[in-house]
C-alpha cells in the first residue's frame, strides 16, 4: 500500500514538472498549432502521465509474477515515451 501512494505522489510530481514545462498546460499545448507533431505530443504527455501513474499503482498492487513482469515492461516503454514526447513539444 505504502508502495502505491509513493507511486502516485510521484506521478503526480510528474504532472506538475511536465504541466509547468508547457506553460500551464490547457487545451491545444499552451499555444502551439494544431496538427503539428509537437501539438499532439503536448496533448498526449498528460494521459501518458497518468497511465504511467496508474500502472505504478497496479504494479505496486500486483502479487502474481507473471503481471508484475507484463506491468514492469510496460512502464519501461511508456516512461521512455515521456522524452520523446518533450523533445517535439521544445523543438
Amino acid at each position: 500500500m505504502i508502495i502505491g501512494i509513493i507511486g502516485a505522489i510521484v506521478g503526480l510530481v510528474v504532472v506538475g514538472i511536465i504541466t509547468a514545462m508547457r506553460g500551464g498546460g490547457g487545451a491545444g499545448g499552451g499555444g502551439l498549432r494544431p496538427g503539428t507533431r509537437a501539438w499532439e505530443a503536448s496533448l498526449t504527455l498528460d494521459p501518458l502521465v497518468k497511465t504511467i501513474a496508474r500502472r505504478r499503482q497496479e504494479l505496486a498492487t500486483e502479487a502474481e509474477p507473471k503481471k508484475k513482469d507484463r506491468l514492469a515492461r510496460e512502464l519501461a516503454f511508456l516512461e521512455q515515451q515521456i522524452p520523446v514526447l518533450e523533445g517535439l513539444v521544445a523543438a
